[in-house]
């Protein structure tokens, strides 16, 4: 458990007493200024992780509802309370494209190691954010001492994600881009050869007219004879071919 939720009731009214000063201090970052829950949130976690309240101030911050941490002090922390014999060291290699960090730190004789490359925080999409152009050395040590930080020494700081992190991860979210649309001239042109296109009424009735099958001959009835037994009428009647004989 945390600080925070092992401390009694009359020691947390204490800590938002001390919250609510330290919100009001011109020695605050402007994030925290007038905002004691956040600086009360932000002491509980270094209760939780053994800093003193000033210092965490200086290096946290609050997002949605979750306290962020740089990287200085992340690296920081784990220099201080880590496995390492001594601090964390890095080695550069390449330029530009091809530039790639080795943060490493010695357990006794063992060197543990991480690299991050440009190739990589390009695949990555973290070269979205613009530091990496500015300060891309810089950047890229930052990433490589959190990975190896984080494989070897989590506990130092918890779940806390630094700051460079989160940039990187917002960086690399795909951006949505708006539809593309026509000029006004162009949906214009676009309707008018629609309309072009529907044809007059009387073109639909010569169409339809050209496209309906020819109608079927029906012959009228003929009378019958008034008798069957008048051979007469029936041959006169044939013969003119008013029906069959």
């Amino acid at each position: 458990m945390n600080e925070l939720q092992t401390t009694s009731g009359s020691n947390l009214q204490v800590m938002w007493k001390i919250a609510t000063q330290f919100s009001q201090a011109s020695l605050v970052p402007d994030a925290f200024r007038g905002k004691p829950a956040d600086v009360f949130l932000v002491m509980g976690w270094c209760d939780s992780v053994g800093l003193d309240y000033m210092s965490g101030l200086q290096g946290t911050y609050v997002l949605h509802g979750k306290v962020g941490i740089d990287a200085t002090l992340f690296i920081s922390l784990a220099n201080s309370r880590g496995p390492f014999d001594g601090p964390i060291m890095y080695e550069t290699t390449g330029k530009g494209e091809s530039m790639a960090v080795t943060a490493y730190g010695m357990i006794g004789d063992t060197r543990h190691e991480k690299t991050v490359s440009m190739a990589i925080a390009k695949a990555e999409g973290w070269t979205k954010n613009s530091k990496y152009k500015t300060i891309p050395e810089q950047m890229l040590s930052y990433r490589a001492a959190t990975f190896l930080i984080r494989l070897y020494c989590p506990e130092v700081a918890s779940s806390t994600q630094t700051h460079e992190e989160v940039q990187d991860i917002e960086a690399s979210k795909p951006r949505h881009t708006k539809a593309e649309v026509l000029p006004q001239e162009g949906v214009a042109a676009e309707l008018n050869a629609q309309l072009e296109a529907i044809p007059t009424r009387a073109e639909a009735t010569a169409q339809a007219k050209e496209l309906a099958p020819e109608p079927e001959t029906v012959k009228a009835p003929r009378p019958k004879p008034k008798s069957e037994d008048d051979d007469a009428d029936r041959q006169r009647w044939a013969d003119e071919g008013m029906f069959d004989k």
